[in-house]
C-alpha cells in the first residue's frame, strides 16, 4: 500500500504545481523505450556513414575489376612456372595472383564515366607499338564520335606520362582513354607468364567496355606473347582483332572507319576475275603485272582467268614464272572454254555471270576486270576503304541499294556511246545507275541475286518470244544488257569516283591499245569496221595511275570528313541527274514493263511480283511460268 503524502508548508509553490494522483497510478512500471544521448547517438551515425562510405570505395575498385577473386585464366597448352620469381625477394604467395592496380583505377574511372558508347581499344606491349600506333589513335579520336581507349600491356615500367611526353601527346590534342594493363612486377615475368597477364588484363577491359573491335600490331612490331594472348582473347570474346599488317602510318585511312565497319575487317574477302582475249595477251601480261605488285593487307587473293580456246603460249608461260610478288600461282585458277564455235551473246553472258559465285554472300566479293586494265599497288586499299566505309559502317545508309565500287571512270556512257561529262561537285564520289566491265567490284549478295534473276528473265523473254530491245553498247560484254536490266529493276546503282576528272589520278586506268571487242560482237564489228573507229572512247579518263602502294598521300587529297551515301550525288542510267527517290520510283515503273503478265503465268506466279519489289529474293521481280 503506497503511504500518503506529506504536505509541506515551506514547499506551497512545489505543492501547488503538484497533480494527485491515486495511489494505483503511482505503482513501479519498467519503462518499455529507451533513449541514447543525442551527442552520442550522432557520434554512432558518423562512425557508420564513414563504415559504409569505405565499404563502398573497396566495392567500387574489386567489382568486376583485377582484384577478383577468381584466379586469372590459363590455357590447359600455357605452362606457368610455379614459382615465377626464383631470384626474387617477393613471397611467392602474394605474387601468385596477378594485380594490376593501375588497371582498377582506369576501368573504374571508366565505368563511373561511361554512358554505354561504343568504342574501340587500341593495345600494344612493345613500346615500338606504342610509337606507332598513338598517331592513328589520336588521329581517330579527331575523325570518330565513338571512345577511343588505349592500352599499355608490357614489361618496360614506363608511365602513362612518360609515353605521352615522349611521343610529344598532350591530352587535349589526342583525347584518348588510358589504360596501364600492366601487372605488378610485370620485368621479372617470363614469356608464359606474360601470355597469362595480357590475357588477364585484356579479359578485364572487354568485360568492362564497350568495344566493337581491338587495333594491335602483328608479330612485325609486336611481342610473342601479346600475340599469343590478344588473338585468343579476342576470339573468346567475340571482338573482331584488327591485325595491321603494316605500319600504321600507311593505313591512316582506318580512323575513318567506324567500329561498325571495323567489325567487318576480317570477312572482307575479294576474289579476281578476268576474261581473257582470244588474240595477243599482251594487255593481260601487263594488267597480271600490276596485280602482282598489289599490296593485300597481308592476304593472297584468288584471280580466275577465262582462257579462249585458242590461247596465247606466251601467256601460260607468264603465269608459270610468275614468282617473288602478291600473287601466287597456286591461288590462280585457269578456265579454258572447250567448244571451237564461236559464242553468242546469250552463251558469253551465261559463261561471264557463272564464273563466279559467292561462298558467303555477304562478304565475298568478284572484283571484274578487262584485259585493258591496269591497277594501282593500293587498289586493294582503296577497295576495302569504300567498301567498308559505304557499305558496313553505321552511317552506310541506302547501302542496300548499292550494287559495287567502281575503280575506273569511264569517259562515255555505255548506253550509247556519247562522252559522259562528271557532275559538278565537291563530293569525291558519286552513285550512277550505270554498270561497267573496266575495273569493278560487285558485291556477292548481289551477284547472287543477279543469278536469279538471270534464270527467271530467260524463262520469262522465252514465255512471251519476244527479242529484247539492246541498250548497251557492242564494245562491251553482252552480260552487261541483262545487268543493266538488273539494276533498272531494282533500282540498284554503283559507287563511281570523281576525284580522277579533278585530281588526275585514279586507282585504274585503261588503255586503248590491244584492244579487242567482245567475241560474241566480232561479227559486228568486222561488218561495222568500228573497232578502229571507237576504239579511243573505250579508255576510261585521262589520269595519272597512283602509284603508291599505301593510300598515305591520297587520304590527304580527300575531304577531312566525307559525305555518307545518302549525301552524294545520283544519276540515272542514262547520266541524267536524279534523287534516290526519283530512282525508287523508277525502278517500280520499269519493273512493270519489264514483267508484262502473259497466259504462261499463272495466277500465284503473278501474286508473287505485287508488293514484292523490295524483297532479298530475286524471285518475286518477274512473272515467271511454273516450272
Amino acid at each position: 500500500m503506497a503511504l500518503p503524502r506529506v504536505r509541506d508548508e515551506n514547499r506551497a509553490k512545489k505543492d501547488d504545481d503538484y497533480r494527485f494522483r491515486p495511489a494505483a497510478a503511482t505503482t513501479f512500471r519498467p519503462s518499455t523505450t529507451w533513449r541514447m544521448p543525442r551527442r552520442r547517438r550522432l557520434l554512432v551515425l558518423a562512425v557508420l556513414a564513414i563504415a559504409l562510405l569505405y565499404l563502398l570505395s573497396i566495392s567500387l575498385a574489386a567489382d568486376r575489376s583485377v582484384y577478383s577473386i577468381h584466379p586469372p585464366p590459363r590455357w590447359p597448352d600455357v605452362e606457368v612456372a610455379p614459382d615465377p620469381f626464383p631470384d626474387v625477394g617477393h613471397p611467392s604467395k602474394e605474387d601468385e595472383r596477378l594485380r594490376f592496380p593501375e588497371l582498377s583505377k582506369s576501368l573504374s574511372k571508366s565505368r563511373l564515366a561511361g554512358t554505354g558508347r561504343r568504342g574501340v581499344l587500341f593495345a600494344a606491349a612493345s613500346l615500338r607499338s606504342v610509337a606507332d600506333l598513338l598517331p592513328l589513335a589520336c588521329e581517330k579520336t579527331r575523325h570518330s564520335y565513338e571512345t577511343v581507349h588505349f592500352a599499355v600491356m608490357g614489361r618496360e615500367p614506363v608511365s602513362i606520362e612518360g609515353i605521352q611526353y615522349v611521343n610529344g601527346i598532350s591530352s587535349d590534342d589526342c583525347k584518348l582513354v588510358w589504360h596501364d594493363a600492366r601487372a605488378e612486377h610485370a620485368a621479372s615475368f617470363t614469356d608464359a607468364r606474360m601470355v597469362n597477364a595480357v590475357d588477364y588484363a585484356l579479359w578485364n577491359l572487354l568485360s568492362t567496355l564497350y568495344v566493337d573491335a581491338v587495333i594491335a600490331h602483328g608479330p612485325a612490331l609486336e611481342e610473342d606473347f601479346f600475340i599469343q594472348a590478344i588473338g585468343r582473347r579476342a576470339e573468346k570474346h567475340g571482338v573482331p582483332l584488327v591485325s595491321l599488317p603494316a605500319r600504321a602510318r600507311d593505313l591512316m585511312w582506318i580512323a575513318d572507319l567506324d567500329g561498325r565497319a571495323l567489325r567487318a575487317w576480317n570477312h572482307f574477302n575479294v576474289e579476281l576475275l578476268i576474261q581473257a582475249p582470244s588474240g595477243s595477251s599482251a594487255s593481260l601480261v601487263r594488267l597480271l603485272r600490276s596485280l602482282n605488285r598489289a599490296d593485300y593487307l597481308g592476304t593472297t587473293p584468288k584471280l580466275t582467268i577465262e582462257l579462249p580456246t585458242r590461247t596465247d603460249p606466251q601467256l601460260l608461260k607468264f603465269i608459270k614464272r610468275l614468282r617473288g610478288g602478291a600473287l601466287s600461282p597456286e591461288r590462280i585458277s585457269l578456265r579454258r572454254r572447250v567448244p571451237l564455235k564461236r559464242m553468242t551473246p546469250l552463251e558469253a553472258a551465261i559463261q561471264t555471270v557463272e564464273a563466279f559465285y559467292p561462298s558467303d554472300p555477304s562478304h565475298s566479293h568478284v572484283l571484274l576486270l578487262s584485259p585493258q586494265a591496269e591497277l594501282s599497288p593500293s587498289f586493294y586499299h582503296f577497295l576495302k576503304y569504300a567498301v567498308l566505309k559505304y557499305r558496313e559502317s553505321y552511317r552506310s545508309a541506302r547501302s542496300k541499294n548499292l550494287l559495287g565500287v567502281s575503280l575506273d571512270l569511264p569517259t562515255v556512257k555505255p548506253t550509247d556511246d556519247t562522252p559522259f561529262t562528271v557532275p559538278d561537285i565537291d563530293a569525291p564520289f558519286f552513285c550512277w545507275q550505270s554498270p561497267n566491265s573496266n575495273a569493278v567490284l560487285y558485291f556477292g549478295d548481289k551477284w547472287a541475286e543477279f543469278h536469279t534473276f538471270m534464270v527467271n528473265l530467260l524463262e520469262t523473254s522465252a514465255a512471251k518470244a519476244e527479242p529484247s530491245e539492246k541498250q548497251i553498247s557492242t564494245k562491251y560484254p553482252a552480260f552487261m544488257e541483262m545487268l543493266l536490266k538488273f539494276i533498272r529493276t531494282r533500282g540498284y546503282f554503283l559507287l563511281y569516283p570523281s576525284f580522277p576528272a579533278r585530281q588526275s589520278i585514279s586507282m585504274a586506268v585503261i588503255h586503248e591499245d590491244f584492244y579487242q571487242a567482245p567475241e560474241e560482237f566480232l561479227d559486228e564489228h568486222a561488218t561495222s569496221h568500228e573497232t578502229e573507229d571507237k576504239a579511243v572512247d573505250f579508255e576510261s579518263v585521262k589520269t595519272t595511275l597512283y602509284g603508291a602502294s599505301t593510300l598515305a598521300n591520297f587520304i590527304r587529297r580527300l575531304p577531312d570528313r566525307l559525305p555518307g551515301l545518302a549525301r552524294l550525288p545520283f544519276l540515272a542510267f542514262d547520266g541524267s541527274t536524279t534523287t534516290f527517290e526519283e530512282l525508287t520510283e523508277a525502278s517500280h515503273e520499269f519493273a512493270k514493263k519489264l514483267n508484262v503478265p502473259n497466259v504462261a503465268c499463272s495466277k500465284h506466279a503473278q501474286s508473287r511480283t505485287v508488293g514484292s519489289h523490295y524483297s532479298y529474293n530475286a524471285d518475286g521481280l518477274l512473272c515467271v511460268p511454273d516450272r
